[in-house]
């Protein structure tokens, strides 16, 4: 039991990893590896000073700065959430994971700067995914003091469901496996909450949790 508490507590704290000050970047690239080519979106978080062409390649700043897990999406869905706020969600196909040791080149075709903390969000469902930019949508947020910068978020488009009800019913879950000695939700609520947000997406709902910068 103290084991798997401990492995809840640091599930949550994986969505606080780029929670501290720094740089983040998204950069749409081609990567060169041989003959080889593949173009895609990478993100980037850093405490180094961002890329400056007059002074180095794309190339070398991203072999000698990229210390990230080595992922390049093929495409990506943006999202205004609202005023200065947008996330980025693909599908899992559209994960690669590549080796920087064997890239040869990158080319370097566009740089957006965003504020820290998690910006890409991984969608099983095909038909949601392909809603987002495209339709319109409603939204609710749950937030919680004991998780610091980190909130639900429950969008709906155009499901006609009451997401109002959702949010409740969401609210009453982490509230039932809520730990008060340890300020946590304990090791059952994210088993929970994960059948709960496949069971929504089917009902054209997207649920996830978001961590901002602290």
């Amino acid at each position: 039991m103290r084991i798997l508490l401990i492995l809840t507590l640091l599930l949550i704290q994986n969505f606080n990893l780029y929670a501290d000050a720094g740089l983040a970047y998204r950069y749409k690239v081609e990567l060169q590896n041989g003959n080889e080519k593949t173009t895609g979106y990478i993100y980037h978080y850093t405490y180094s000073n961002g890329y400056e062409n007059e002074k180095e390649s794309f190339c070398d700043y991203f072999k000698r700065n990229f210390n990230n897990k080595p992922y390049l999406y093929k495409e990506v869905h943006s999202l205004n959430l609202s005023e200065n706020f947008e996330l980025d969600f693909s599908l899992p196909k559209n994960k690669l994971a590549f080796s920087l040791e064997n890239i040869t080149d990158i080319k370097l075709f566009e740089e957006k700067k965003f504020t820290v903390g998690e910006k890409i969000f991984l969608i099983e469902d095909e038909n949601v995914y392909n809603l987002i930019g495209e339709t319109s949508f409603n939204k609710e947020v749950i937030y919680y003091p004991w998780m610091e910068n980190c909130s639900f978020y429950i969008l709906d488009f155009n499901s006609g469901k009451n997401i109002k009800k959702i949010k409740k019913n969401l609210d009453s879950i982490i509230a039932k496996h809520f730990n008060n000695e340890l300020q946590l939700v304990n090791e059952d609520f994210y088993e929970i909450f994960n059948k709960e947000r496949e069971k929504m997406l089917n009902e054209k709902i997207l649920i996830f949790q978001y961590c901002d910068a602290l």
